[in-house]
């Protein structure tokens, strides 16, 4: 990597880091995908993986809420709280995978802290 000093302009480093990047997508990609791996073990995000294993009725339950949310038979609304538009979905059950409640992240927040 070039030493940004030896660029006449912000503006023309910017152009070479822009160029770099297309021509190296896949060797930055791979990179990328390293390090995000390596940090979340580091940092307990390997437990996102150990959760599909741990509670299947639950991922079962998000993938086909996924899905219906895809294919259009359920549409995103807004928070059921304070009517924000970036909802988040909330099974109460996880054995009615199409049933269940909107919330946006905080009040969504507040009802996991809540039970």
């Amino acid at each position: 990597m070039p030493d940004p000093k030896q660029f006449k302009t912000h503006k023309e480093y910017l152009l070479w880091y822009k160029n770099y990047r297309e021509r190296n997508a896949e060797k930055l990609r791979e990179y990328n995908r390293r390090y995000n791996k390596e940090w979340r073990r580091s940092f307990g995000y390997h437990n996102e993986r150990n959760s599909k294993t741990k509670y299947p009725k639950k991922n079962k339950a998000r993938r086909l809420l996924q899905y219906a949310v895809k294919i259009g038979v359920i549409k995103r609304q807004k928070c059921e709280t304070c009517g924000k538009e970036n909802a988040q979905a909330h099974h109460f059950d996880y054995n009615q995978p199409l049933r269940v409640n909107w919330f946006c992240p905080l009040c969504h927040t507040d009802i996991h802290k809540s039970r």
